[in-house]
């Protein structure tokens, strides 16, 4: 049972006079400007990959994203726990200590495995884009904790448009390494004020870490992203991956003291929202695969491109999608706050599942057009994080926001890393083209409009699931409603 647990009045140490040193504006900012370094360990450093590959001479250099996924899919769960029972804002702050460890060795490394090293070692990073949540519930008065939410979904959109800038700029005029010293940089300075400017939660869960239930878990969702990314492993990888995880489920019913109570899951506000959070996860996921190659393939009769540049989607996408992001963050914590978060996610939704059936239609066929999806796309996002964060911390005790937060990290990983190799395969069904001397493959339309078509299937889905959902109709209580013990 999760009994014991310290949970007086948290929200006293930020509500106090404008003036204070902890003033919750100046709180929700610094959290909001930490957790950017989620954004930036993958934003900043994607401009940089040819770079990377070049300097090490390697063909492996997609490893320099999937390391650290792999790695975060075993070390967040446990993290996001050690949160619950010890402090949010020290495991945050340590987190961000190994981040800044892992940076050193990406800008220093002679050899691509010790770049590699270093890589896995940033993710330890992303612990703050999960536990963010749970602090912002413990340090702010009710009311304002959904804006807040809000604010951190604001901040994923800023991210999203600043990183590639600044991560390219910095490559093409000091190369890859100076990404690598910024982050070092921006973490460090921000992690300070957050130490100086940032109250600890007093919200605290009396209660072992549970090790071999965090081992299952992270080594399980692990192995079905590392099946995901390695063709030739994705069965044994596969297999494994779903045996372990289910290991995990049958360890935790009859753990005295679980990573996350079974009884806990069960509950329809929490796992409706997990459930849906794994249909967002599919489409976000696979469209991280498709839209770049949908348009930046040559736009060529019988063949499903639209032939950008790299500037063209720089510009015509990610911009359009990342501000757009941005500012729907804010809007889905006030919409959250008024009327309930389960109208802002039925929202986000509805802005995957459209861009979705447009793109399986095949009628994407001009910029402006691409514009639209993006506007759309960017919409969803925003309102996605504020309104799933906000319904996981009406749904949870406070004493349990960590682990649960965890939880719906680790859905949209898991699954989103295996659309990935499900939109890769059946893309890969109709290629039309494999360009002499160079090896590039261009694809026809028709893979593309029935991968998007499953996407666009997923995304109807998960409208219904929101529909049905009965939690989130009133407004957003930012954690008020008084705690159970979930057994």
């Amino acid at each position: 049972m999760d009994s014991g647990v310290t949970d007086g009045a948290p929200a006293a140490t930020a509500h106090g006079p404008s003036g204070g040193k902890y003033h919750p504006i100046r709180i929700v900012v610094l959290i909001i400007l930490l957790t950017e370094v989620f954004s930036f360990e993958f934003n900043m450093v994607m401009p940089g990959l040819p770079n990377v590959a070049a300097a090490f001479r390697t063909t492996a250099v997609s490893l320099a994203v999937s390391v650290p996924l792999l790695v975060s899919a075993v070390v967040v769960p446990l993290l996001a726990k050690w949160a619950d029972i010890r402090g949010k804002k020290l495991t945050m702050l340590g987190g961000t200590g190994v981040f800044l460890v892992g940076n050193v060795l990406c800008a220093l490394a002679p050899t691509y495995p010790v770049f590699l090293l270093g890589r896995g070692l940033t993710s330890f990073g992303m612990v703050g884009s999960v536990i963010s949540y749970g602090l912002i519930r413990d340090l702010l008065p009710p009311k304002w904790v959904p804006i807040g939410i809000g604010g951190l979904g604001t901040g994923i959109g800023v991210g999203a448009v600043i990183g590639p800038l600044v991560g390219g700029t910095l490559t093409d005029s000091f190369g890859f390494r100076s990404v690598f010293w910024f982050m070092i940089c921006y973490a460090g300075v921000i992690g300070a004020l957050v130490l100086v400017f940032v109250p600890e939660s007093r919200v605290r869960i009396r209660q072992r870490l549970d090790f071999v239930g965090a081992t299952l878990l992270g080594i399980g969702v692990a192995a079905l992203i590392y099946a995901s990314i390695v063709p030739s492993a994705r069965i044994v990888a596969g297999v494994l991956g779903i045996l372990l995880i289910v290991l995990f489920v049958i360890v935790e019913r009859r753990t005295d003291q679980p990573l996350v109570s079974m009884r806990l899951l069960a509950r329809p506000a929490l796992s409706m929202t997990l459930l849906n959070s794994g249909l967002v996860g599919f489409i976000v996921g696979a469209q991280g695969v498709l839209l770049p190659l949908l348009l930046r393939t040559p736009a060529l009769p019988g063949r499903g491109g639209l032939g950008l540049s790299a500037i063209g989607y720089a510009v015509n996408f990610s911009l359009v999608m990342g501000t757009c992001s941005a500012v729907c963050g804010f809007l889905a914590g006030l919409v959250s706050k008024r009327s309930g978060a389960r109208h802002a996610l039925l929202v986000s939704t509805a802005g995957w599942t459209v861009p979705m059936v447009l793109l399986a239609a095949g009628v994407i066929n001009d910029n402006w057009l691409v514009r639209l999806v993006a506007l759309l796309m960017g919409i969803a996002q925003g309102f996605y994080y504020a309104s799933t964060a906000n319904l996981i911390i009406d749904a949870v005790p406070a004493k349990m926001q960590g682990i649960s937060a965890s939880m719906k990290y680790t859905v949209e990983q898991g699954i989103g890393s295996i659309a990935g190799a499900v939109a890769g395969a059946v893309i890969a069904t109709d290629i039309v083209q494999v360009v002499p001397g160079t090896g590039a493959i261009v694809y026809g339309s028709t893979g593309f409009r029935i991968a998007f078509g499953l996407l666009a299937v997923a995304g109807a889905l998960a409208v219904v699931v929101v529909l049905l959902m009965r939690h989130g109709r009133t407004p957003a209580t930012g954690g008020a409603a008084p705690d159970s013990d979930p057994g």
